[in-house]
């Protein structure tokens, strides 16, 4: 994913202690060191945050369980940008696309933009992996480029597990095709707790 780290400026601030590799649901990926982790209610996401109260600044990188999506990769990028991204922050440009990338059967789909909270400014970066019927969502929240080689270091490390079995349906059926879902489907399947700064900015996933 080093297409992804055009986002910011390069860091000079090298990171260090980038060894612990963890799984989470059909995700494999490199923790950062130091760096505050959160598991959310219901199992749904995990968190890493970090701050420099003195500076001001903050990264937040939260990678969510896989859910069900559409056999079209930017279908499943819009529908989790609206919900992760506009249905929470006030965002007043569209999300900048970076190049798809396609990889062992997974689709990436990323883009970002500015966002405002409660006088609170930032980028939001959202990366979308399709495939095999199942999205899996990465949501980065930062406002300084400082933790650029920290975001770079987790996206490049990020792997998935091809799932053993077809998705079946609510019956339990089998099914031959992608499960065929829209925004309303993908609604309603994130509930991360909240993160409370210290500056006093709340980060919190819920219903508009």
């Amino acid at each position: 994913m080093k297409h992804l780290t055009i986002l910011l400026l390069f860091s000079t601030i090298m990171i260090d202690g980038f060894t612990q590799k963890e799984i989470f649901d059909i995700t494999t990926y490199t923790a950062p060191k130091g760096w505050k982790k959160q598991i959310s209610e219901g199992n749904s996401g995990v968190q890493y945050s970090v701050q420099d109260d003195a500076k001001g600044t903050f990264c937040l990188m939260t990678l969510f369980k896989a859910i069900p999506g559409t056999d079209n990769s930017k279908t499943n990028f819009e529908a989790s940008w609206d919900e992760l991204v506009k249905g929470i922050f006030s965002v007043s440009t569209p999300p900048e696309m970076q190049p798809v990338a396609e990889e062992d059967g997974w689709e990436v789909q990323s883009g970002y933009a500015p966002f405002e909270s409660s006088g609170l400014t930032g980028v939001a970066l959202l990366t979308s992996t399709s495939g095999y019927g199942q999205i899996v969502n990465i949501l980065i929240l930062t406002n300084t480029d400082v933790y650029e080689q920290a975001m770079t270091l987790f996206l490049e490390s990020v792997s998935f597990k091809k799932p053993a079995t077809k998705p079946t349906d609510a019956t339990g059926n089998t099914n031959t095709k992608p499960v065929q879902s829209n925004n309303t489907s993908i609604k309603d399947k994130y509930t991360f707790n909240t993160t409370n700064f210290d500056d006093g900015w709340t980060s919190v996933i819920k219903k508009d």
